[in-house]
């Protein structure tokens, strides 16, 4: 994979979970410009970057956290 490189997922998610601008065309933007960027270092690192890309999109799970940890102290 990608190793600790966590930059395309992180950059996805936030574009779903902010919808600054639509998903779909975020997800269009970052694979446009991963193209740009790493299309010189081969098909293989351009399809793990999108399929990164995929994966901080689908893969987000909701997680409720009771309103009581708001007011959460350390032990």
């Amino acid at each position: 994979g990608l190793g600790g490189r966590i930059n395309m997922v992180t950059q996805a998610a936030f574009f779903k979970l902010t919808e600054i601008i639509p998903v779909d065309d975020a997800v269009k933007y970052l694979k446009e410009s991963v193209v740009t960027s790493y299309g010189k270092k081969g098909q293989n690192i351009v399809d793990m970057n999108n399929a990164a890309i995929d994966q901080g999109v689908n893969a987000l799970v909701k997680v409720d956290v009771p309103a009581s940890w708001k007011d959460a102290v350390d032990d």
